[in-house]
């Protein structure tokens, strides 16, 4: 009985959360704006910046393609702008970049060093068009 409980403890002593969420953000008139959040993914631990930072920028490119905010969004009919447009409605954004994040622990935003290729921009009815 003894044996079961102590692989009990050490079952659950090796498996620490350490949730990794990534973001597509925005600056807007009323500061930044979230455009798209990826569920968390649990990481091995708190130190794992360099893997949550490298997976949020991976997953940057794969739901922009590469950046591109007029490529076809996964749903396979939207603009990946417009997705980003639809999520701000009742903001406007003129000629902003998107930028992508990530946030290791609870802890606070992390630029990944990726952005979009071109800015947004979303008129207040949550309409993307392309930017002059």
């Amino acid at each position: 009985m003894l044996r079961y409980l102590i692989l009990a403890i050490l079952a659950v002593g090796t498996y620490a959360q350490a949730p990794c969420s990534c973001s597509a953000m925005v600056t807007a008139e009323t500061g930044e704006l979230i455009l798209y959040e990826m569920p968390p993914v649990d990481l091995q631990d708190c130190n794992a910046d360099n893997e949550c930072r490298k997976l949020c920028s991976d997953e940057f490119d794969v739901q922009t393609n590469g950046g591109d905010l007029n490529s076809i969004s996964s749903d396979g009919t939207t603009s990946v702008g417009q997705s980003f447009c639809n999520t701000a409605q009742g903001n406007i954004i003129d000629t902003k970049f998107v930028y992508a994040y990530y946030n290791l622990c609870n802890t606070n935003w992390q630029y990944t060093n990726d952005q979009s290729i071109q800015p947004l921009c979303c008129e207040h009815n949550g309409n993307y068009y392309e930017c002059p």
